[in-house]
This record gives structure tokens, C-alpha cells and sequence, in this order.
């Protein structure tokens, strides 16, 4: 369950969406009355009818954070449906150019917005409440439940902007087996993982751009990115009354975007536990760490939340993400409670904490203090952070230098020392995350042979093993090599991400020798990405099919030779050319443009700063770093 993105929530609640006067719970009900218009009559109906049961409170809770809320459909989302039903194990990767095309439109065209208070009637909403009060009532695990938690882990009856639909029977019909396997659990982390065990993860597919999909269209068709399986999952477990809610950063210090995941609260130790249903499924053995730097984190609520609203009431350039009341700042339970004043260029007003990204810097936080120095309360340690104020809508610069928590001796500012510089050698200028790192350990094992002939005799160069912060994978022994048959054996039988085979007739990977694939294997017009020229292409090879043979179509002598898994293109490329940068009080300064000779870069930089690699050859992807005993260290390394 993995993205480089979340698609930005379509629900955004602008400050004077809902008054900042709304502090009681009446206030707040008479507001959401108010918004139900003519649909008025409905939502009386529903809370007379919990009145009635004494169960005026949780009604109240319901109603009051349908404030805003609304559903999205229409033919273009149903048609975007059946494109999903289109994917199958054979072509999940990908569909016909015309309909991915026509997919692509679909999701510009416009959709019905139906606001939950002014459209949904009473019935549907006793009989979801109804359901919700039955799990809470028959599951062992939730016995003892607090009602706070009950409120927005169990009751709510949708998500964020999904259409609305009766979904609690369908997710228990799916899975009959599972009330045997719950009935003997007291555990509400234990259940969970007997549910994820049993749903499992939504299949990867990031094609389309578009508002949250049903919980029908979910459970039928379970495929998109990480925000469908975490919403797939919050059906299925809080079907089966299940206390699970969602968290979330923003924006993912180390690749921008955001990320989401599922959080179950534990009835025992009275936590809430992350997890996912691949690689972190529910366990109460500890915390888990999914190896993401987070920075901030924030849960999704059903109900707004006044302080959010009044925290930022003046907040004239917050981004939509930041204003959205129905987001709690949930970092303490994950890195513990601190505090950290930061000293500013000048004084400032409206002061932001946040992340460099190439595109920009991004705030994450407001300080709780401006004018000279800002004050920012329970942040991730050990993270480069920014201080920043706004220069207009969506554009934040920084108004002091870059810092971080230090776990033992608290603020630690990132001052450039240009008396002293250190030497560094620079080999990427994004770093290498869980994922791309897991990619690159399917070249451990393979071995690679030279011969004369396309049938050998083969003499073994390498048996490779990956390294963490490299790309392009060097076969030793490849130097002055006359043999123009090179065959590529997989250590065993599974299926590999293969990105690319260089042979170069130098020793820096610079001048590529032109390459052919030998025989005519059945997967022909796959392998040809692996001679490509392009590291980004990629294919998946299977064992199954035989070896790989290449063969050097030139008459120079082989240099060197590189194997490359599936990679992001983000190491120092042979022929490109760098630039490198320093953050400094005046901004960010040059250090000089070079161009890369080999897979690595040589510089010299002031002690104690932070660091920005800029490729201005290509791409796009860049992030800031450190340099710590010679070694360049990103957000993801410190």
C-alpha cells in the first residue's frame, strides 16, 4: 500500500464555512439545522428519534459533523467504475490508450454535489446508526469503549466525499466466516488483524484523479491508491465494529504529496496503533514504524474541531489542507510531546513550520508565536525543518535558517560555517526510501558472464549484491572486456524489476555501447527495455522464460557494465550536469555547476549545512541534505 502522492481531499472547510462562534454543542446544532433547509424535517426526525432511545448525544454527534459534507456522483464517476472493472490480473498495469484517454476525460467532467444535512433522509440514517449501536453493544473488545472514541471510529457512515450508501451488511456478507473467528476476540487490535487477514490489501492503481470512491465500489472492486485501501478498510472493520479511523501527513518530508494510513485504537492499552494490510498488519507488540518521516501527523475526524478553527482564525495564507477543521494534530502519540523556539531573520507575523520540496516550500504547521522568534509545539526529531512565512497565496519562503530536534540537545540550527568546509562526494540528489531500497535488492545474487559465442563458453564476471545509495550496479571485472556475448543468470526463480543493462567503452558508464537481446524469446518487445537507453522503462523479468543473453553490437572493447533494478532516475548520471546549492541567510548560494564524469560528485561545502544537489540536465525530483562524515544524509537517513 504505497504512493508517491494522496489526491488532495476534495472536502476542504474554509475557516468561515462554519463560524467560529460555534463552541457549544448547540450552537453547532442550531448552525446544522440551519444548513439542512428544507431536508429540516429529516434531520429532527432522526434526533427526536434518539432522544427518545437516550441516545440524544451520539444523534447530536452524527449531525453535527454532517456540517459540510457532501457526496460526489454522476455518469462520469459510474463510467470511471467501469473502467476499473475493466483491470484484470492480465492488464492491471495499464489500459488501451483509448480508454485511458477517455478515463482522462471522465474525470474533468463535472459531478452532482449532494450535501448530506440538505439531501439524506432519517431512515438512513437510524439504519446506519442503528448498526453502529449494535457492533459497539455485541463485541466483546468494546466493552468499556469510551463514547468519545465510539463517536469517530464507529458511528460515522462515510468518509470524506464519496457517495452515501448502505454498506454495513454488504462488508459482513462478503466475509460470513469472519463472526465465527470474532466472537472468541476481546482484543480490538486482534480483530483487526483477523479482518485485514481477510480483506487484504486494495491492488495498486493510480490512473485517475477523482473523488472518493463508494463503499460498494470498493468492496466490488477494491483497487486504487493508498487513500482507497485505507477507506475500503475503515468500511470492513468498522462493519464489524471495529474502532479504526485514519492518519495522515500532508505533506511526506522526503517526496512531497502526502501519505495516509489506518489507525485501530487498542481497548487494552487505550492507544491508537497504525497499520497496514500488507507490510504492517495489526499487532500490539509495538508502534510501528512504517519507515516514513512524517514531521506531522494528523487524524481525520468526523466532528470539526474548535481549537483547529480557532488556532488559525487569522491565518490569512494557510493552505486548504491547514484550515480544514476536521484534521487533528495527532503528533505527540507518535514522537512525544516538545517544544521548540526558533529564532527569525526579522520579525514576522504569520510564521509556518514546513519542508523543502523542488516545486516549493511547504507548510505543515502555524508557529503559536510570531515577531522575532516563532514557537512550534510536537514536531518529529531529528528532521530538517524550515521556519516560513507567507509571500502570497500558496507561496511560503523561509525567514530563518533550516533546523531540526535533536533528541539530546534539542535545537539544532543549520548555520553555515564558510570558514570551514568539508569534503564531499555527492551520488544522489534524492534518497534512496523503504521502497526504492527493496527494488534494488532484487540484483543481490544475479550473475553475469561474458563469451564468445551466444552458446559460450561463459566465464562468471560478478555475482552482484545491491548498494543502498547507488543506481547503476558496477560488474567488476568488466574492464577490457573483448567477448561481445554477455549473459545475465537470476539467483533464483522469482520475477525481478528489471530497469536497465549498461556497457560502456569507458570506464564511467559515459559512452554506451549499442546492445541487442539474442534468440527470440517469448517476451521479445519486454526485454528491449532493458537496452533502451532508458532507466525509467522497466520490465518485469521471469526466470521461467531462460537467461538473458546481450550481445555488444560494436567493435570497441567493453569499459565497464552496470545492471540497474527499477530505479527513480534519481543517482548522478554520467554526462549530466549538477549544480550544487547551500541554504545561507541571503538565500539559497551556489557552489559551482559540474558535470558528472562518473556516478558521483566531488565538492567542497561549508561545514554544518544543508544542501540542495539540482539536476540541469533532467528531472524534476530533488531534495535537501546534509553532509556527515563525508556521506551525504537526506530526511530519510538522519
Amino acid at each position: 500500500m504505497y504512493a508517491k502522492a494522496v489526491i488532495p481531499r476534495i472536502i476542504i472547510f474554509i475557516i468561515t464555512v462554519i463560524p467560529i462562534g460555534c463552541n457549544s454543542n448547540k450552537e453547532m446544532l442550531d448552525y446544522a439545522l440551519q444548513e439542512a433547509g428544507n431536508n429540516t424535517a429529516q434531520i429532527d426526525s432522526f434526533l427526536n428519534y434518539y432522544s427518545d432511545k437516550g441516545h440524544q448525544d451520539i444523534a447530536e454527534h452524527l449531525v453535527c459533523g454532517m456540517i459540510g459534507r457532501y457526496g460526489m456522483s454522476g455518469p462520469p464517476m459510474d463510467s470511471i467504475e467501469a473502467l476499473y472493472r475493466y483491470l484484470n490480473d492480465d492488464n492491471f498495469w495499464g489500459f488501451p490508450s483509448a480508454l485511458g484517454k477517455k478515463g482522462d476525460e471522465f474525470c474533468k467532467m463535472p459531478l452532482n454535489k449532494s450535501y448530506d444535512l440538505k439531501s439524506l433522509p432519517a431512515q438512513f440514517l437510524i439504519n446506519h446508526t442503528d448498526d453502529a449501536l449494535n457492533q459497539w453493544d455485541k463485541r466483546d473488545w468494546n466493552k468499556g469503549l469510551p463514547t468519545e472514541i465510539f463517536l469517530e471510529t464507529v458511528l460515522p457512515y462515510r468518509i470524506v466525499d464519496e457517495e452515501a450508501t448502505e454498506w454495513h451488511k454488504a462488508y459482513r456478507d462478503y466475509a460470513p466466516g469472519l463472526e465465527d473467528s470474532l466472537s472468541k476476540v476481546s482484543n480490538s487490535v486482534e480483530a483487526a488483524r483477523i479482518i485485514s487477514n481477510r480483506f487484504g490489501p486494495t491492488p495498486y492503481h493510480g490512473r485517475f484523479i477523482t473523488p472518493h470512491r463508494s463503499a460498494l465500489n470498493l468492496l466490488e472492486k477494491p483497487v486504487g491508491k493508498c487513500r482507497e485501501d485505507c477507506d475500503r478498510t475503515v468500511y470492513a472493520m468498522r462493519a464489524f465494529g471495529v474502532p479504526v479511523t485514519i492518519d495522515m501527513m500532508i505533506v511526506n518530508p522526503d517526496y512531497g504529496g502526502g501519505h495516509e494510513w489506518n489507525v485501530v485504537y487498542d481497548n487494552e492499552d487505550k492507544i491508537f496503533r497504525m497499520f497496514d494490510n500488507q507490510d504492517y498488519p495489526p499487532t500490539r507488540d509495538s508502534i510501528h514504524n512504517d519507515k516514513r518521516r512524517k514531521g506531522k501527523v494528523y487524524r481525520s475526524t468526523w466532528r470539526p474541531n474548535s481549537d483547529r478553527l480557532k488556532l488559525y482564525k487569522d491565518a490569512k495564507y494557510a493552505t486548504s489542507e491547514l484550515l480544514d477543521p476536521r484534521l487533528k494534530d495527532v503528533t505527540e502519540e507518535y514522537f512525544g510531546k516538545n517544544k521548540v523556539t526558533v529564532p527569525l531573520f526579522r520579525k514576522s507575523g504569520e510564521v509556518y513550520i514546513g519542508f523543502f520540496l523542488a516545486s516549493g516550500m511547504m507548510p505543515v504547521d502555524i508557529s503559536r508565536k510570531g515577531e522575532t522568534t516563532a514557537t512550534f509545539e510536537n514536531i518529529e526529531p531529528d528532521l530538517i525543518y524550515f521556519p516560513l512565512e507567507p509571500e502570497g497565496r500558496n507561496k511560503f519562503e523561509p525567514v530563518g535558517y533550516p533546523f531540526m530536534i535533536n533528541g539530546d540537545s534539542g535545537l539544532h540550527q543549520f548555520i553555515p560555517d564558510t570558514t570551514k568546509f568539508v569534503s564531499a562526494k555527492l551520488v544522489r540528489k534524492m534518497p534512496v526510501g523503504f521502497l526504492m531500497d527493496r527494488r534494488q535488492k532484487v540484483i543481490d545474487g544475479f550473475k553475469v558472464y561474458v563469451g564468445k559465442t551466444e552458446s559460450g563458453p561463459w566465464t562468471l564476471l560478478d555475482s552482484l549484491s545491491h548498494e543502498k545509495s547507488k543506481t547503476f550496479h558496477y560488474i567488476r571485472n568488466s574492464s577490457g572486456i573483448k567477448e561481445k556475448y554477455i549473459r545475465l543468470v537470476a539467483p533464483d526463480s522469482l520475477t525481478k524489476e528489471l530497469g536497465e543493462f549498461v556497457a560502456s567503452s569507458d570506464s564511467g558508464g559515459i559512452n554506451a555501447l549499442p546492445l541487442s537481446i539474442v534468440g527470440e524469446p517469448k517476451d521479445m518487445s519486454k526485454r528491449k527495455k532493458l537496452i533502451d537507453g532508458d532507466v525509467l522503462s522497466r520490465f518485469l523479468y521471469k526466470p521461467e522464460n531462460g537467461d538473458m543473453i546481450l550481445k555488444v553490437d560494436s567493435k570497441e572493447d567493453i569499459g565497464a557494465m552496470y545492471l540497474l533494478a527499477r530505479n527513480d532516475d534519481n543517482s548522478v548520471r554520467p554526462g549530466d550536469e549538477y549544480e550544487l546549492f547551500y541554504f545561507s541567510r541571503d538565500g539559497w548560494k551556489s557552489l559551482g555547476k559540474k558535470t558528472a564524469r562518473g556516478f558521483e560528485l566531488e565538492y567542497e561545502v561549508p561545514d554544518n549545512s544543508v544542501l540542495w544537489l539540482r539536476d540541469l540536465t533532467r528531472g524534476k525530483e530533488e531534495q535537501i541534505f546534509i553532509i556527515r562524515n563525508g556521506r551525504q544524509l537526506f530526511n530519510y537517513d538522519l
